[in-house]
């Protein structure tokens, strides 16, 4: 029993160690998010070399994602193709290649190039839960892919600390060297145990897995059984047309996984970051907005360190039902106070609503958002797995450029009381979605998955 534990524990080490050089892809697509804002602050400067206007600035913006649905589809390709592994190390050409372009431009010409470079390894990176979930054992899953929220937060610090004490050359000249260190370290992942066995390299893949699980064949037996059973002769051989034709039978779990990511984005989460000052402004409220926007974002970064906890300990329709009705009272809260309070020109305990937008903030951190991330390495079968993150990733991209683009508008429009009842009301709709829609995939195999929620077999057993 003890050396079993031992063999456990370093395991899980490994899985860890493995991880993070993953979840470095999402470092980065958090520096890039940020790099941005200090990069125009910096520009703006009398004595910068390069002048930049409003226009310019806007193109810089759009740039960040320009690319991101391309590499999307490519990192789809690749990992279905080609491997895991050599998707992993893709990623991060891009990012040595565009911030060594960044840190020597001398035009805005240099500048757009290296920003549209970048936008292609965020794409890609955005699919590394796919690789996660398939060396990580069916406990350690969720706990695992709930620190993609986590990185991508300190790659928003790490980027912003640089930003606020260095030039913006010297920090892209330093990113440059970081990303290259990044790539050298995916040479140290093993490729997938599971993508092995279903070229075909049986051998090699119980031999990946043993090492992954630090113990002999006979302990990982049931893992075994189960790669066997996912990757199972009848499987049809990978074309264009078998790929196509997978995919389209995928429609069930690609339209939940994307139906939650669609509804995420109509709660506030993602405004209340990127426009929070044009929101909250528009609250008018006794506090200094820029106040107000930093709690909302600290209180979110300290609730994404929970996150492993929560999905580790927690099943996934449970933890997504408790955020959204977390979520949802938090915004009736401000949605009424609005309601009652909008046109008062000394609001009574004003405090409310930025204790509620902190409330909602941390209540989508620890189960919305990284259940957002999570099931889409779950619930998508291993045939087209990779297609379909690359597929998943296009249209959240466009997606959200439309839906960012639209925004101001609309809120122009409909004024931030009507916006805070539309929010509310998505609030209510992924609590439906949690209760009744959600697989509960905590606990269970990524093979066992698509066997109880999305086979025939299941289905038919549904309907009768």
């Amino acid at each position: 029993m003890k050396m079993f534990l031992q063999f456990k524990v370093t395991g899980l080490v490994k899985e860890i160690c493995f991880s993070f050089i993953t979840l470095l892809g999402y470092l980065f697509i958090g520096i890039n998010r940020s790099f941005i804002a200090f990069l125009f602050h910096q520009l703006e400067k009398p004595d910068s070399e390069i002048k930049i206007n409003d226009d310019q600035k806007s193109w810089i913006a759009s740039f960040v994602v320009l690319l991101s649905p391309l590499g999307c589809l490519f990192s789809g390709v690749v990992m279905d193709v080609l491997g895991r592994k050599l998707y992993m190390q893709m990623i991060f050409v891009p990012f040595v290649i565009s911030w060594c372009i960044i840190s020597f431009a001398s035009n805005i010409e240099m500048l757009y190039t290296g920003v549209i470079v970048q936008s292609v390894g965020g794409g890609m990176a955005s699919a590394v839960a796919a690789y996660i979930s398939e060396i990580a054992t069916a406990d350690n899953r969720g706990a695992l892919l709930s620190t993609i929220e986590i990185t991508y937060s300190i790659g928003i610090v790490i980027s912003n600390s640089l930003m606020y004490l260095l030039p913006w050359k010297l920090v892209a000249l330093i990113l440059a060297l970081f990303s290259a260190v990044a790539l050298g370290l995916t040479f140290l992942l093993p490729e997938s145990p599971i993508w092995l066995y279903s070229k075909g390299q049986k051998e090699k893949s119980i031999q990946v897995l043993e090492s992954l699980r630090c113990c002999d064949q006979s302990q990982i037996e049931s893992e075994i059984q189960d790669m066997d059973q996912a990757c199972n002769s009848s499987r049809p051989k990978l074309t264009i047309k078998n790929t196509l034709l997978g995919c389209i039978r995928a429609w069930k779990p690609f339209l939940l996984a994307f139906s939650l990511f669609v509804l995420m984005q109509n709660t506030g989460y993602t405004q209340l970051i990127a426009y929070a000052m044009m929101i909250i402004e528009r609250l008018k409220l006794p506090f200094q907005s820029t106040n107000i926007a930093l709690l909302y974002s600290a209180s979110g970064f300290i609730a994404s360190f929970l996150t492993p906890f929560t999905m580790h300990h927690f099943n996934r329709k449970t933890a997504l039902t408790a955020s959204a009705i977390g979520m949802t009272l938090s915004l009736v809260c401000v949605a009424l106070y609005e309601e009652f309070f909008h046109d008062e020109l000394v609001k009574p305990m004003a405090w409310i609503v930025p204790l509620a937008l902190c409330i909602h903030v941390f209540s989508c951190v620890l189960g919305l958002l990284p259940i957002t991330f999570i099931i889409t390495g779950e619930i998508f079968p291993l045939d087209v797995r990779g297609t379909l993150n690359g597929v998943y990733g296009v249209a959240a991209y466009i997606y959200y450029a439309a839906f960012f683009k639209l925004f101001p508008q609309f809120l122009f429009n409909f004024g931030v009381k009507f916006l805070f009842w539309t929010y509310t009301a998505f609030g209510l709709v992924i609590v439906l979605f949690g209760i009744f829609l959600l697989p509960e995939t905590r606990g269970i195999t990524l093979n066992e998955v698509q066997r109880k929620y999305f086979s025939k077999s299941s289905e038919k057993k549904e309907q009768a």
